[in-house]
């Protein structure tokens, strides 16, 4: 059970994917939900991301090889997105990141990200998740690419929104029920 250094290539799999649209003129309505499996381990997924950026695990820090000041604070899915962008599209996939390592945290946005779902655990159940993301309404927004800004389009889906309609399930029914009935410490203020 011995680590082997290795890790995936999510960059090159996007890289992929963003080739073979462009090859066959994939319109932006017909991208697909892309649907990330892995063990939640973003460390190396974007080493060879224009070849700029490399963990290095005897410091337990990042290189940076000739990237700007300002693309060192994008997450990995930032420079996803704009990999998007700077090939032609508009619109960006709606991204479901499913951590299977409960172990692990890497996440790559904040609750209130549009267009990413992020679902963590082994059980299958979380997938009605993704079909209730693929539904949700279209959103703009704007991000910066290479300084200047650019309005795209993507799910109006948020983790956060997906969170509460996780805890919105009746199994959560009987816990809910205690809380509200509850005056003691911090259960007092839930209305």
């Amino acid at each position: 059970r011995r680590h082997s250094g290795g890790s995936t290539n999510y960059v090159g799999l996007h890289k992929a994917i963003l080739d073979m649209c462009v090859q066959n003129k994939v319109p932006e309505d017909e991208l697909p939900v892309l649907y990330i499996a892995s063990d939640g381990e973003f460390d190396t997924m974007g080493s060879d991301f224009s070849s700029s950026r490399s963990y290095d695990y005897k410091t337990g820090t990042y290189k940076y090889n000739g990237i700007s000041a300002e693309m060192q604070w994008d997450t990995l899915h930032e420079q996803i997105v704009q990999m998007y962008v700077k090939r032609g599209y508009r619109k960006i996939p709606l991204i479901v990141y499913h951590n299977l390592n409960s172990t692990a945290n890497g996440v790559q946005v904040d609750k209130n990200y549009k267009g990413v779902i992020l679902l963590s655990g082994r059980s299958e159940s979380v997938l009605k998740y993704v079909l209730y993301g693929e539904a949700a309404e279209v959103a703009t927004q704007t991000i910066m690419v290479d300084g200047k800004e650019e309005k795209i389009k993507t799910s109006s889906i948020t983790p956060y929104e997906i969170f509460l309609k996780a805890m919105d399930d009746d199994k959560y029914a009987t816990v809910e029920d205690i809380v509200r009935g509850s005056a003691e410490g911090i259960c007092a203020h839930v209305v």
